[in-house]
């Protein structure tokens, strides 16, 4: 992913860019090759995600380590 600067820049085209290949016009062995790591390559994208939705997740708050009982009230008569 690249930030808006390297895009305005024009450096580094993005995988978009390049012209699509289509399965149908590969031999079987690579169309499977190539179909292998489009679904590593989206598989990657889909665990990146959620690893960044975890850690920008505001976190629970802390339990303490020992539950405290209330003080116990006493009435002197």
């Amino acid at each position: 992913m690249q930030g808006p600067r390297l895009r305005a820049a024009g450096a580094n085209p993005s995988v978009r860019s390049r012209p699509s290949v289509h399965v149908h016009d590969l031999p079987d062995e690579l169309a499977v090759r190539l179909h292998a790591l489009r679904r590593a390559r989206r598989d990657a994208r889909t665990r990146a995600s959620r690893v960044r939705r975890v850690l920008l997740a505001p976190s629970a708050p802390s339990i303490p380590s020992a539950p405290v009982a209330p003080a116990e009230t006493h009435v002197h008569l």
